[in-house]
């Protein structure tokens, strides 16, 4: 039950608490850092949990399946974060909280399809493994890695670290084109406003 919430509202949570936290932060220079280092930390995250997770056949440990559910609400959360830094005055200062708190629930589709992949079975030699999982991207990493043996264990560190980092690079893409459409639409609608004006 706990891992079901942190999955479907920590992406929020993360979303809402770097927003928060940029807003905080006035030096241009060390928001881009902040921006910046992030992304290494959840890197570095995800070695960690591949060395330290026992590598045993059949379910985590709890702390092991929260940290796995935490990085995943974190690629899902941080990417709004993202996207409302790069385009910036879109919505009302008032209503920024209700997109950081909203929009990450555009990733809900894209997690459901991370997780479940009943054709995937363990120790399986699978060519399209990435292709499924994270399909927006997944179809030009397959090529190069079509030899390896994909688990559902996680032993393996690339696999691990390809599937979560383009995870990130997938929601990344999204919200930055889902914020790249509501800015076009702001745009229409603030021209077709001035018209009516005149």
């Amino acid at each position: 039950m706990i891992e079901v919430l942190v999955l479907f509202l920590g992406p929020s949570f993360f979303s809402l608490l770097i927003w928060f936290g940029l807003k905080k932060i006035s030096s241009p220079v060390m928001k881009k850092t902040a921006l910046l280092v992030l992304p290494v930390l959840f890197v570095l995250s995800i070695i960690l949990w591949v060395l330290l997770k026992p590598h045993t056949i059949g379910p985590s440990p709890f702390i092991f399946a929260l940290a796995a559910i935490s990085m995943i609400a974190f690629a899902a959360g941080y990417p709004v974060a993202i996207a409302m830094n790069v385009f910036q005055g879109i919505f009302k200062e008032k209503d920024e909280g209700y997109v950081a708190a909203f929009a990450p629930l555009i990733s809900v589709p894209f997690i459901l399809k991370l997780l479940i992949s009943p054709e995937v079975w363990e120790g399986k030699l699978y060519g399209d493994y990435f292709s499924i999982k994270i399909p927006l991207i997944g179809w030009a990493i397959d090529p190069f890695t079509s030899g390896w043996a994909h688990t559902t264990a996680g032993d393996s560190l690339f696999p691990m670290l390809i599937l979560y980092t383009g995870f990130f690079v997938e929601m990344t893409m999204i919200m930055l084109l889902v914020f790249w459409c509501f800015r076009k639409a702001a745009g229409s609608s603030g021209d077709q406003t001035t018209e009516k004006e005149d």
